[in-house]
């Protein structure tokens, strides 16, 4: 799963498919890494592009809590499942604080929170509120988890996303994390499998000898 073979056109095809999902804004494929992010192609589909990603920056002793619709929370739990995770599900959107805050204050491990969105998903300014609110007194990393293709996302997000899964149309799943939390998943991984690090290594290693600062205004 972890074999590279992508070359540096079919790279940078990919990330041109990817880039209207997450932005609005035009990057130069091979200059995407300027945003403070990283797009990582995965070598199946959007579950497993989530498995990998889960397995890598969970540490045994972290535990995650999932929020939106039922059926789709449904699937991330079972997924979250099979590596050994504990997932506490929310089955609404952080809106209210009441009710999240208590389940985040009496499980002080959990450390991640899923947000599981697809195309119909909204995002308002309360619930932007909510969210920056809980990943700074909680200390959580974001996750959105795309179950079916949206616009901008990030862009929307106002740029608070720390790692986002999805799929293009031709299902590729694939993994876009911030940088500066993608480097903390060296030697992390659950399994050699499922090394989401392993992975982004062995993919820079096509990209122009020369690395320019990033585009701070994007970050």
């Amino acid at each position: 799963m972890l074999q590279s073979n992508i070359t540096l056109s079919e790279n940078s095809s990919f990330c041109n498919q990817v880039m209207p999902s997450w932005t609005n804004r035009y990057y130069e494929p091979d200059r995407f890494y300027q945003s403070g992010y990283e797009l990582i192609r995965t070598n199946g589909n959007r579950n497993e592009a989530f498995l990998m990603l889960l397995s890598s920056i969970t540490s045994w002793d972290e535990e995650v809590i999932t929020c939106g619709h039922h059926k789709e929370s449904e699937e991330t739990e079972s997924l979250m499942k099979s590596l050994g995770i504990v997932c506490q599900p929310y089955f609404e959107y952080p809106d209210e604080m009441g009710t999240i805050s208590q389940i985040l204050e009496a499980r002080p491990a959990i450390s991640h929170m899923v947000l599981n969105i697809n195309s119909g998903f909204r995002v308002t300014d309360k619930f932007l509120s909510s969210i920056n609110w809980l990943k700074e007194i909680h200390r959580l990393n974001l996750i959105v988890n795309c179950h079916s293709e949206v616009t901008g996302i990030n862009d929307v997000f106002h740029g608070i996303i720390d790692f986002l899964v999805g799929e293009t149309f031709d299902g590729n799943g694939y993994v876009i994390a911030r940088r500066n939390r993608l480097v903390q998943t060296e030697g992390n991984s659950r399994s050699l499998q499922l090394d989401l690090y392993n992975l982004w290594q062995k993919q820079v290693t096509s990209r122009k000898a020369i690395i320019e600062p990033m585009d701070l205004c994007e970050v």
